[in-house]
């Protein structure tokens, strides 16, 4: 009689057989990454230190992707949170395509103290408590300021003894100037902002639709100030809009 034989449990694979995923090539990452969403490429980034420098490459546009389609990302309806002790340095952001919540860190000052005038290509357009206009990418934390406010056309300072700007004085002809509060000002003057890419490609420009009247001004990347357009003869700035590198305009007449 022959003896039977044990049964031999196989051994665990080795560490060098074990599939290692920081290994992927990064061109098959970025196939992958770009047919998420971007909740699921935040996520992806923690799986470790390859993966994410891909993604952050992918957001900071260091990799060439145009030959990839993006569009398929639902986009974020980004708001404030209040009554929370984080809600300072922290907004929410829900995902239409999901209808999934995401807490997301964001620089200061709080969103619930931005006054919002526009968003496109990722980015917001936003003023401070100051008056000043930021750009602030939610997913990867940039913030870049524009010109001040104080370098538009028709807005001037007012400053106190201490040197400090109290207010400002906006310039509406033929009527007598009229004084807004440092926080106030960016509720009457800002209307709408319209970016013509985006910022981190390094070349962009900036249209604002704002008040007296109704005006447009721009400023491109690296300029320190806001340039007015001359008043058009047969009316007012209504809307703008960017196409393939130009800027197209509604007016309304005023007769």
């Amino acid at each position: 009689m022959m003896p039977k034989r044990s049964k031999r449990t196989p051994p665990p694979p080795s560490s060098s057989s074990m599939a290692d995923w920081s290994q992927i090539q990064e061109d098959l990452l970025l196939s992958i990454f770009s047919k998420l969403q971007i909740h699921d490429m935040v996520r992806s980034a923690t799986v470790c230190s390859s993966w994410s420098v891909v993604v952050r490459k992918l957001f900071s546009h260091q990799l060439d992707f145009r030959h990839l389609s993006l569009r398929h990302m639902s986009p974020w309806l980004m708001f404030s949170v209040s009554g929370e002790e984080k809600s300072s340095s922290f907004a929410s952001a829900i995902s239409l395509s999901d209808q999934e919540v995401f807490t997301i860190p964001i620089p200061e000052p709080p969103l619930r103290d931005r006054f919002c005038i526009g968003s496109s290509h990722g980015w917001l357009i936003a003023s401070n408590q100051q008056s000043d206009l930021q750009m602030l990418n939610p997913v990867t934390g940039v913030q870049m300021d524009l010109p001040p406010v104080t370098t538009m056309d028709r807005v001037k300072p007012i400053v106190d003894r201490q040197g400090c700007i109290s207010g400002y004085l906006v310039l509406d002809d033929p009527y007598p100037p009229a004084d807004y509060g440092v926080e106030d000002l960016r509720f009457f003057l800002y209307r709408k902002a319209i970016l013509s890419s985006d910022p981190s490609l390094g070349d962009y420009t900036v249209a604002l639709l704002h008040r007296p009247f109704q005006l447009l001004s721009f400023t491109r990347a690296g300029d320190n100030k806001w340039t007015a357009l001359s008043i058009i003869k047969q009316g007012l700035y209504e809307d703008a809009t960017f196409y393939q590198g130009k800027l197209y305009t509604v007016t309304i007449k005023t007769n």
